[in-house]
C-alpha cells in the first residue's frame, strides 16, 4: 500500500466528482460527530467509525468512491480510503480538508440521510498491516509537507502503572503478554480516533494527533477499554495519561539502515511530565487543551477538575494549572 493508492481533491473538484450518479460518497465519522453536526454533502452515506467491527461498502470494485470526514488532517477519511483500496476498490478519492473545507468553499450541505446506510451492502473493513515507512499520519495530516515540518499537534503519553512490579512478579511470558494486551488496546483505540503511534517507549506509548478534538476522546476510549478488559477478568495493567498540545518539529532521523519519525518540542515534554503527575487511572492535561476541546467534546471537558495548586513541570519556566479526570 502506498500513498498513491488513492487521490485527494479540493472541495471544488470533489463537488464536481460527487455530482456523478455513479460515485458513492461516504461520510466517515464517529456517531457522536454525526449528532453534533447532523449535516452532510448531498447524497452522502454515513460510515460509522465507532462500531465494534467497522464496516465498509461491499459493491462493484470498479465503482468510484469519494470519502470525506470532519476530523483534523483528514485522518479518518484516509483510513477509510486505505481500507477501500485494500479491499480492491480501484478508484478512491478523499476530500482534502474534509467537510470544513467544503463549508469554507461555500458549498451546500443538507440534513444527514441516516436511511441511506441501510440501502447499501456492507462488509468488515480489512486489517491493515503496519507500514513503518508510511505511517497513517504521514498519509493524512502530514501529507503534502516536505519533512521536517513545524506543526501544532496533540501529544498523548499512555504509561503502564507499576510496570516494575509487573515485570518482577511474573514470568517473562505472562508479563510480556499483559504488556502486549495493554499496547494492543492503546494502538487500536488511538488509531480508531484518528491518531498514530509514534513509539513504544519503555513501559508506555507516545501517540500523536492532528488536534485535541481527536486526542481527548482517544484518551477516554483507551481508559474505558482497559477498565472493561480488567472487569472481564483480563490481567491487563492500569494506565495514567498525559495530554498536551503545541508546536512540534516532525521529521525523519537516522540513515539508510534504520530511520524513524521524530517528534520534538515542548508539547512532548509537557505530556510526559503531566502523565507523571496523574494518579493511576487519571488523565492529566492543561486548561489550554480543554479550551480547545470545548467545542467538539464539551461533555468530556466538564468531567475535569483543576488541582488545588499550580505545579512546576521540569524544563518549563512558568507554573501550570493541571486538570485531571
Amino acid at each position: 500500500m502506498t500513498a498513491k493508492a488513492f487521490s485527494k481533491l479540493s472541495a471544488q473538484a470533489f463537488a464536481r466528482l460527487s455530482e456523478s450518479v455513479s460515485v458513492l460518497v461516504l461520510d466517515a465519522r464517529r456517531k457522536a460527530a454525526f449528532a453534533r453536526e447532523p449535516q452532510e454533502i448531498r447524497g452522502a452515506v454515513p460510515l460509522y467509525l465507532d462500531t465494534q467491527a467497522i464496516q465498509i461498502p461491499d459493491c462493484d470494485r470498479s465503482r468510484p468512491i469519494a470519502v470525506y470526514c470532519v476530523c483534523d488532517g483528514d485522518a479518518s477519511s484516509v483510513r477509510v480510503a486505505l481500507w477501500l483500496v485494500a479491499a480492491g476498490y480501484e478508484d478512491v478519492t478523499v476530500l482534502d480538508g474534509g467537510l470544513p473545507s467544503w463549508r469554507e468553499a461555500g458549498l451546500p450541505v443538507e440534513p444527514i440521510d441516516t436511511d441511506a446506510h441501510a440501502k447499501l451492502t456492507w462488509q468488515t473493513a480489512p486489517r491493515l498491516t503496519a507500514d513503518a515507512e508510511r505511517p497513517i499520519a504521514e498519509q493524512s495530516w502530514l501529507a503534502g509537507d516536505s519533512l521536517p515540518v513545524r506543526r501544532k499537534l496533540a501529544v498523548l503519553f499512555v504509561d503502564i502503572v507499576d510496570s516494575t512490579s509487573l515485570i518482577e512478579s511474573q514470568d517473562p511470558k505472562a508479563a510480556f503478554g499483559a504488556i502486549q494486551e495493554f499496547m494492543t488496546v492503546v494502538v487500536e483505540e488511538g488509531v480508531a480516533h484518528c491518531g498514530d503511534v509514534r513509539d513504544f517507549e519503555g513501559d508506555g506509548a507516545l501517540l500523536y494527533f492532528a488536534g485535541v478534538g481527536e486526542a481527548l476522546p482517544a484518551a477516554f476510549a483507551i481508559r474505558d477499554r482497559l477498565n472493561a478488559e480488567r472487569a472481564n477478568g483480563y490481567a491487563i495493567p492500569e494506565a495514567r495519561f498525559g495530554l498536551a498540545f503545541g508546536e512540534l518539529l516532525a521529521g525523519y532521523v537516522g540513515n539508510h539502515v534504520r530511520r524513524s519519525l521524530l517528534l520534538v518540542g515542548p508539547a512532548v515534554h509537557a505530556a510526559a511530565r503531566l502523565q507523571k503527575i496523574a494518579k493511576p487511572g487519571q488523565i492529566a492535561t492543561a486548561r489550554e487543551v480543554l479550551d480547545l476541546a470545548a467545542g467538539s467534546d464539551p461533555d468530556l471537558v466538564t468531567r475535569f477538575e483543576m488541582q488545588s495548586e499550580k505545579v512546576s513541570l521540569k524544563g518549563f519556566k512558568q507554573t501550570v494549572s493541571v486538570w485531571t479526570c
